[in-house]
């Protein structure tokens, strides 16, 4: 299966989506050490914001 069949599946791009903001919080909660509050909905959305961060970097690796 070519790269670009499953990248224009919209299921397997959120389950993408969903991967990249799962590695992108256990980032950030390595990081943690405590020095501020630790608010779940923050988290989820600075999460998601740099999973489309990297899914528009694959975009742009896909297509040169």
């Amino acid at each position: 299966m070519s790269k670009r069949m499953t990248w224009n599946d919209p299921e397997r791009r959120n389950d993408l989506r969903d991967w990249y903001a799962g590695l992108a919080m256990q980032g950030i909660l390595n990081g943690f050490r405590g020095d501020f509050p630790l608010e779940p909905s923050l988290l989820a959305d600075r999460a998601y914001e740099l999973a489309d961060a990297m899914i528009m970097e694959r975009e742009v690796r896909v297509n040169d």
